[in-house]
């Protein structure tokens, strides 16, 4: 069994006088006498702006191609938003909610779900994002480090503040006073810099990959002779029952013609 002893005053000073036990688990209250110990700046030193998006906008306002992505939280599940179903925009509606404009380098967390993942955008040129995101806007000067901003927000130390303030809340929440507020350790510039150019080239690298493995797999669908194949769902079939003993299966799902399909190809 674990527990802290903490004084009134420190309760009253350093808490916003939270008083639940969580948040001051031993963990928390090391984290905070090691940034006590550093050099740091609040993340909002660093941003034009932190805000939540678009608090409503109707699916009329989704197209396919040709508009704007629109992140929601389900799409920071990784931090380089790699996510296929993003979904679009209009330019009208992204326009008419211009000041939440995010672009490249820029920091998106989420606010529901996994509450307080970080991705970096480095695949849009510019993006809009919904009412359970929180966009971090970097300034101009600071994009060069986004890549340590990330990962500073994304280890130990960024992670542990996020988790101090929600801890103890019957219905978990995000407040942008709480996000503003976290410390940043404050690295040489040139250390901020190195760890940023590591991120960059882990993204080049990852989409490298994803572009080689979809050659890999058009290649193999090409000599399987299912390059332009699209599975059909069939409604009705008929199967002898001597089938269904042999495969040890009833279900009529496990009998669709599509899978058939795909094993003569590879024999």
């Amino acid at each position: 069994m674990q527990y802290s002893i903490v004084n009134y005053k420190t309760v009253k000073e350093n808490s916003d006088f939270r008083i639940d036990a969580e948040y001051f688990l031993s963990k928390y209250q090391k984290l905070e006498k090691f940034l006590f110990t550093k050099k740091t700046n609040n993340l909002n030193y660093f941003s034009d702006f932190i805000k939540k998006g678009i608090f409503d906008i109707s699916p009329s306002n989704y197209i396919n191609d040709g508009g704007i992505a629109f992140l929601r939280s389900g799409d920071l599940k990784d931090e380089f938003i790699s996510s296929n179903e993003i979904i679009q925009i209009t330019q009208t509606s992204h326009e008419n909610e211009k000041r939440t404009e995010l672009i490249k380098n820029d920091l998106l967390m989420a606010k529901v779900g996994t509450i307080g993942d970080v991705a970096i955008n480095l695949r849009f040129e510019k993006l809009n994002f919904s009412q359970n995101v929180i966009g971090i806007r970097v300034k101009k000067e600071h994009k060069p480090i986004s890549g340590f901003l990330l990962s500073f927000l994304n280890c130990l130390y960024g992670r542990n503040q996020i988790n101090r303030v929600l801890s103890g809340q019957v219905q978990q929440k995000l407040t942008l006073e709480d996000v503003k507020k976290i410390k940043v350790v404050s690295l040489e510039y040139s250390m901020q810099r190195l760890i940023s150019q590591i991120v960059y080239k882990a993204y080049t690298l990852r989409e490298k990959s994803n572009n080689i493995y979809s050659q890999a797999e058009q290649l193999l669908l090409s000599e399987l002779g299912l390059l332009d194949w699209k599975p059909k769902h069939t409604l009705s079939f008929v199967k002898n029952f001597s089938a269904t003993q042999e495969a040890e299966r009833f279900d009529a799902e496990y009998f669709q013609p599509k899978y058939e399909e795909i094993i003569e190809a590879v024999k």
